[in-house]
């Protein structure tokens, strides 16, 4: 006992779901039917290529801050089949002017680009049905803001995001 508490074992210890890895660039997680961007190596990167696939799994996630405070990042690709843009994964990416989001993503965390000033332009992808809080707080170039044609959920009408649902 610690501190006069009981001591009780776990009934179950279970492994990760996933595997850590690396390439040159990014540090990810590597699950049994897809991958999911968690980092860089290097946040002093200035571009950087988000494979379609990592040790042949799609790469499908960008996860929670994966790229936040790469404050050189000027220029991204995303995957094809990427799904999901984690909660403040671009923050502080300043230098990031604009940002094709392929239309198989169906949902941007909160404050995703937060901080990200330096972006000029983004269009909301049709594939679109969720959307955070405070997604682009702090991105006062944005000149150019729009909804994919096509898009069931959202629409973008003077620089304001209305949901139809």
């Amino acid at each position: 006992p610690v501190s006069g508490l009981p001591y009780s074992s776990p009934e179950k210890v279970f492994a990760a779901d996933y595997t850590e890895g690396s390439t040159d660039e990014l540090k990810y997680y590597q699950y049994s039917d897809h991958v999911t961007i968690v980092g860089v190596v290097s946040n002093s990167i200035r571009s950087v290529e988000v494979p379609d696939s990592i040790a042949g799994l799609p790469v499908t996630e960008l996860g929670t801050r994966a790229f936040a405070s790469c404050y050189y990042l000027e220029s991204v690709r995303l995957p094809e089949k990427l799904e999901k843009i984690g909660a403040y994964a671009f923050l502080n990416c300043r230098n990031i002017k604009e940002i094709s989001i392929p239309d198989t993503v169906s949902s941007i965390g909160s404050e995703a680009f937060r901080q990200c000033s330096g972006l000029e332009s983004f269009t909301l992808p049709a594939s679109l049905t969720e959307l955070g809080t405070a997604v682009f707080t702090g991105c006062k170039k944005i000149s150019s803001f729009s909804a994919a044609k096509g898009s069931k959920i959202f629409s973008v009408s003077d620089g304001i995001v209305f949901s139809d649902s």
